[in-house]
């Protein structure tokens, strides 16, 4: 596992300010505040987390050209240094699933904010525990820890907030036009890119704490997946032909989440929500089949409630779904 400090941070944005070039020991330790031996100790670190950093006797350093690792934690901490989520960064080159990792981190008080990432996940979870096809290297699968003032009726939102800021980060990196299907999925051209699960602890009328996992089908090849999954997903490498820096779309859902989360505590932060998901809801206005797990539903998705739940209009009159799986049957 990689942990990100602040002193790595420091240290970190000197040397990318100044790329390619040298940065003397004395100037580190000025800009960053701290003595020569944890300058040396943080480049040692960086260094490990795979950044080219070449030393210069009675010199000082330079950060070379070269590439290093986008899910690098300092990297991320670094790209997520004016947000006040994304710290600390956990990285673990393989796990069960970065949701048991960060719950527990959760109930032992860590706070509001921890990120914790892997580059494989050998249990990921979807909704009603089901497997997440996570292929080894070149995914991007993350879960983040948050505190929000929400009642657990409403806890839905913060998977339609989360999908909003997939959406929107994608948009703004790649320009890439996704579609998001009610409640936790991100869909391009109807395959699915992204998928999304909120668990929490909660009280009758409090939540203590909750962890959203987000999976995103990064810079994988399609012949990766499974062969029963190929016509059904994609990733983005596929999508714009060619690898993507994961790092900077972490710090950009990360950044818009938290935005998102802020505004949801406001007088009018959970209808200004609501609407918002509604007008980028690839699920409203179309014949949907729902499954609940007893029953199997067809109808008119028309609207989203309060609470974020699913409105169809059915045979059986207008029902509300706050947790089921939609099939999306044909354009209306």
């Amino acid at each position: 596992m990689h942990r990100s400090n602040a002193t790595k941070r420091a240290v970190l944005s000197v040397l990318l300010e100044r790329r390619g070039n040298l940065v003397s020991s004395g100037l580190l330790r000025t800009l960053a505040g701290v003595t020569r031996q944890a300058i040396w100790k943080s480049v040692e670190s960086l260094r490990e987390e795979g950044f080219p950093i070449l030393s210069v006797p009675q010199k000082g350093y330079i950060l070379k050209e070269a590439a290093f690792p986008d899910l690098a934690p300092s990297w991320i901490d670094f790209l997520l240094k004016d947000s006040p989520w994304g710290h600390p960064v956990l990285l673990w080159e393989s796990l069960p699933s970065t949701q048991e990792v960060l719950k527990q981190m959760a109930r032992n008080g860590t706070p509001a904010g921890a990120l914790c990432l892997a580059e494989e996940q050998t249990l990921g979870r979807g909704r009603r525990g089901r497997v997440w096809s996570s292929p080894p290297r070149g995914g991007l699968y993350f879960s983040l820890l948050s505190r929000p003032r929400l009642l657990p009726s409403k806890i839905q939102l913060l998977n339609l907030a989360a999908g909003l800021s997939v959406s929107r980060s994608l948009q703004q990196l790649f320009g890439i036009p996704c579609q998001l299907k009610w409640p936790n999925d991100i869909l391009w051209q109807g395959k699915k890119l992204c998928g999304i699960l909120s668990e929490t602890a909660c009280e009758a009328d409090r939540v203590h704490y909750a962890v959203t996992g987000i999976g995103i089908n990064a810079n994988i090849a399609l012949s990766a997946f499974p062969r029963e999954l190929s016509d059904q997903v994609t990733s983005l490498a596929s999508i714009l032909g060619r690898e993507i820096d994961r790092g900077r779309v972490v710090a950009g859902i990360i950044s818009d989440l938290h935005r998102r989360l802020a505004l949801l505590e406001t007088p009018s932060g959970e209808e200004n929500l609501i609407a918002e998901y509604g007008r980028h809801c690839h699920t409203l206005r179309r014949e949907v089949r729902v499954l609940t797990g007893e029953r199997i539903y067809e109808g008119l998705a028309v609207a989203l409630s309060a609470e974020g739940a699913l409105c169809v209009e059915t045979e059986e009159g207008l029902l509300s779904f706050s947790a089921a799986d939609v099939v999306h049957l044909r354009p209306r």
